[in-house]
Parts: structure tokens; C-alpha cells; sequence
């Protein structure tokens, strides 16, 4: 390919570079399709074009525009937003941006075309590796970022339409009431009066109470309460 890229510098009309840039053709002298510092500092100090190399192919333009970006970064700051080269290297957006990108999609929905594209594009990838087992604190992290988050109800209604004529295997069935003999899943041993209990639930079973009335004396710190109906379950029993 024949050469036809060139490196400029943007300078104020008092001779102080503020923007290194590659381009062809009349890129250098359009003024258009620039960031608003570069707007910002161009109406307020002026603007004279420089070309300070031409007659190159793209791969130098870039490191030349690289290296000018770096050495002019040194006497004062560029209305450049990277570090120059393909890519936008180095570019961060600001929260700003960030938050007006963020906005700009809120509400956006996908077209049954690009659900199907998304589908197409991602079949036979799972979303473990098969026969790999999951590190321990993989379940503790999810479990951490879905703590305390409410599903919606269209969330809620999607869940149990997937849901609809399925059926548990006898040994998930024997599990899950395992699991929920003497309490939940995420439930806590407890003691009274010496006693282990393996929840709130079992303690609740054997004094005759509702679990619910024993969450509040633990809440609540109600110790003798709970060790008086410790003693009225043995006694009685």
C-alpha cells in the first residue's frame, strides 16, 4: 500500500501544542469531529496546523503519533483522550460518560433477530467447563452478590413457567427433606442450656413453639426465656 498518512500537532496561536493526531487527507484541518476539550482550548487560544511528518503508512503514522503524545505530555497537558496508536490505548471514560452510557440503554430491548444471533453464537459453550468441579468459594461469592436481592414478579412468574413439569429425582427428594428436617439450608446451630440443636427450627419443634417466636428471643437476647422453655419441654416430655 502506498504511503499516505501523516502526523500534525494542534497549536494555540501562542505556539503551545495541545493535540497530537494521524490522519490523511484533510484530517488535520477539520474541526469538526473533536472532543470538547479540543473545542474548549481551540475557541479560546486559537488554532494553527502543523504537519510535522507525511508520506507514511499507518503502522508509523501510529508510532510516531505515540511518541509525540508522549513527549509533548511532559511540558503540559493534551486535549488527546489515549495514548495514541489503534485501540484508543490508555483511554478511560470518565464516570460522567460512563453513567450517560449507562442511561442510554436502560430500557433497550433486543430483537427476537439479535436474541437469536445471541443464542446461535453461544450454543455448545457451557457455563462451567464440563467435568471440572467448581472451586469452594465460587458458591460463597454467588451467594454474597444475590444476598438481599428481591426477584421481581415478571422474574418470579418466568422462573415458574421454566419450572412447570419438571420433576425432582428420589434421591434430590430425600436430600432436599434432609436438608429441611431440622431447618433451612443456610441455618445455624443453636444451643440451650447445653444442649445442641442443629436450628432455630429443631429447638423450636422440641420446646412446642412456632420458629418464628424463637428467631425473636435470639433476636431479642431473651436467654432465660429460651432456657425456660427448654426446661418446660423436658420436664413435660
Amino acid at each position: 500500500m502506498e504511503p499516505m498518512f501523516y502526523v500534525y500537532l494542534h497549536r494555540t496561536l501562542a505556539g503551545r501544542v495541545f493535540y497530537v493526531g494521524k490522519g490523511k487527507k484533510k484530517r488535520a484541518w477539520d474541526t469538526a469531529k473533536r472532543n470538547s476539550m479540543w473545542q474548549s482550548i481551540s475557541k479560546k487560544h486559537g488554532l494553527s496546523v502543523e504537519i510535522v511528518a507525511s508520506g507514511l503508512n499507518e503502522s508509523d503514522a501510529f508510532d510516531k503519533e505515540i511518541d509525540l503524545i508522549r513527549h509533548y505530555r511532559q511540558f503540559g497537558k493534551l486535549a488527546n483522550m489515549c495514548d495514541g496508536g489503534p485501540g484508543a490505548p490508555g483511554y478511560e471514560f470518565t464516570p460522567y460518560v460512563k453513567k450517560k452510557m449507562s442511561l442510554a440503554h436502560v430500557g433497550r430491548r433486543h430483537t427476537p433477530e439479535s436474541r437469536q444471533r445471541m443464542s446461535e453464537a453461544k450454543r455448545g459453550i457451557a457455563f462451567w467447563p464440563k467435568g471440572k468441579k467448581r472451586p469452594p468459594e465460587f458458591g460463597q461469592i454467588v451467594s454474597r452478590r444475590l444476598r438481599g436481592k428481591k426477584l421481581t414478579e415478571s422474574h418470579r412468574q418466568s422462573a415458574r413457567i421454566a419450572r412447570l413439569g419438571k420433576k425432582h429425582s428420589p434421591e434430590t427428594i430425600a436430600r432436599m427433606r434432609a436438608v429441611h428436617a431440622n431447618g433451612t439450608h443456610n441455618s445455624k446451630p443453636i444451643a440451650v442450656m447445653g444442649q445442641q440443636f442443629q436450628s432455630m427450627t429443631a429447638f423450636a419443634r422440641y420446646a412446642g413453639v412456632t420458629p418464628l417466636c424463637v428467631k425473636k428471643w435470639v433476636d431479642a437476647g431473651k436467654i432465660e426465656r429460651m432456657n425456660r422453655a427448654f426446661k418446660d419441654a423436658t420436664n413435660g416430655a
